[in-house]
């Protein structure tokens, strides 16, 4: 029978694999943290974005329905400059109230402005132009959503369509 020596290196050896997987695994370990933190904000900053999107939204649905429920000489064609809509009454229903609103951390507002258009293509155009004519049955109403040092801003024309 035959007796096998073990030379010293080897133990030392076996102890720099150790000490190097070791190493191996805590790189690994940090990036996977690291991309997790990344994922987070991410996630985050999508979350936020789909909140604005549904304010938006929110307030674009109320300014219709205000329009739809008063007459366009009270309601909608009276008003120009910024509001937010709110619910009121009973039955509830929507009104526009001065000024902007802020919910969780959202600052919400519409501003409602007249519309000129060309007098010879009848085309919405800026307004002060020359050769156009305010629209009385046309608003502009801009509703903007803002957050932290991000906006959502979205542009719609309401008509007086009774």
């Amino acid at each position: 029978m035959a007796i096998i020596k073990k030379n010293k290196t080897e133990k030392g050896l076996s102890m720099v694999e150790i000490l190097i997987v070791i190493a191996i695994i805590m790189i690994a370990l940090t990036s996977l943290f690291g991309i997790s933190g990344f994922s987070l904000k991410i996630m985050n900053s999508n979350n936020e974005n789909t909140q604005a999107n549904l304010y938006a939204q929110e307030i674009t649905e109320a300014v219709k329905n205000f329009r739809d429920e008063t007459t366009w000489s009270t309601g909608m064609g009276t008003l120009t400059g910024t509001y937010h809509p709110e619910k009121s009454g009973t039955p509830p229903s929507w009104t526009m109230v001065s000024g902007t609103e802020t919910t969780n951390g959202f600052i919400k507002k519409v501003v409602f402005e007249n519309v000129m258009r060309d007098d010879t293509s009848y085309n919405i155009v800026a307004n002060g132009c020359t050769g156009c004519t305010l629209d009385p049955n046309t608003k502009k109403a801009t509703i903007t959503v803002l957050w932290k040092d991000k906006t959502v801003e979205w542009v719609t024309y309401l008509t007086n369509w009774k």
